[in-house]
């Protein structure tokens, strides 16, 4: 049963390190971009920590199975301040655009590609079997 309960608790910190990288990379190109990020959340429910950085609202939730970057976007917010009118992802060229959906998921190769360099790197033991030993 404990072991049962390590497994799930694994799954979920996996999870949550998948989903912090994906959603990072979004939030990093899209402020490249000079896009306008209203909330940076990892996980669903009820929030557990919130605050703000960098005018946005950083949000942890219970439920660490998925996340989402809410950017402002002119078919949602209608309020929209003069000053924030070129912050808007809707205003940005296609390839802005490509760039900040697709970076999701380029984050996630590179760290895996990191992850695979830092085992190679450490290397893993192995003992070899030894059949017979002979005297010389």
């Amino acid at each position: 049963m404990l072991a049962v309960i390590w497994n799930i608790i694994s799954l979920l910190i996996t999870f949550t390190i998948l989903v912090s990288v994906h959603e990072f990379g979004h939030f990093l190109i899209a402020r490249y971009f000079d896009v306008a990020i209203k909330r940076f959340s990892i996980g669903f429910g009820k929030q557990i920590l919130t605050f703000n950085m960098f005018n946005t609202k950083f949000v942890i939730s219970c439920i660490p199975l998925g996340g989402y970057i809410k950017m402002i976007d002119i078919n949602f917010d209608k309020n929209i301040s003069e000053n924030l009118k070129n912050k808007i992802f809707n205003s940005k060229l296609v390839w802005q655009k490509i760039a900040i959906v697709s970076s999701g998921c380029i984050s996630n190769f590179l760290f895996a590609i990191f992850l695979q360099c830092m085992v190679l790197i450490r290397g893993i033991s192995v003992e070899h079997p030894v059949i017979f030993r002979c005297r010389s």
